[in-house]
C-alpha cells in the first residue's frame, strides 16, 4: 500500500513504553517509552498533488502486518527488515537510514504502555502528504 511508505521511513516509530500518557508539541517523552515492537493497526491521511488532482488519494482504514522495532541502543528495524537509527527530541521521532541524517520526523501524539500514535506531515508548492498512524505494542 502506497500510504505505508513513510511508515517504514520514520519507522515511524512504533514507540512506546510504560507510564507515559499523551503528549503535546512542547512535551518531552522518555525515549525508553518507544523501545519495543510495534504493529500498525489503523492509518489515516491524504496525499494531494496540486497540479494533478487525479492522483489525489485519501485513506482511513485498518491495517496489520507492518511491524517496526525500536531498540534501546538507538537502532531499529523497519517493516521490510531495513536497519535504521532513531532518536527522540522532545516529541519528534527522527530516523536515519544509513547515516547521521535525521531529516524525516514523526510527531509522537500519544504513547502509552500499549498504544502509540504518530503523525507525519510534509508540504511544498506541488504536493501535500499527511499521515496519522495508530500502533499497538506487541513486544
Amino acid at each position: 500500500m502506497k500510504t505505508l511508505r513513510y511508515f517504514s521511513f520514520f519507522l515511524f516509530a512504533l514507540v512506546l513504553g510504560a507510564g507515559v500518557a499523551s503528549c503535546s508539541d512542547d512535551e518531552s517523552i522518555d525515549s525508553s517509552a518507544l523501545v519495543g515492537r510495534w504493529e500498525a493497526i489503523w492509518i489515516e491521511g491524504h496525499e494531494y498533488y496540486f497540479d494533478n488532482p487525479e492522483y489525489n488519494e485519501e485513506w482511513n482504514e485498518a491495517c496489520s502486518g507492518d511491524i517496526i522495532e525500536l531498540k534501546s541502543d538507538g537502532t531499529g528495524y523497519s517493516a521490510d527488515n531495513e536497519v535504521f537509527h532513531w532518536k527522540l527530541e522532545g516529541n519528534k521521532l527522527k530516523v536515519s537510514f544509513g547515516g547521521e541524517y535525521y531529516g524525516d520526523m514523526a510527531t509522537v501524539l500519544k504513547v502509552t504502555s500499549s498504544e502509540l500514535v504518530l503523525e507525519y506531515y510534509e508540504k511544498d508548492e506541488e504536493y501535500e502528504y499527511y499521515e496519522k498512524m495508530t500502533c499497538k505494542k506487541i513486544g
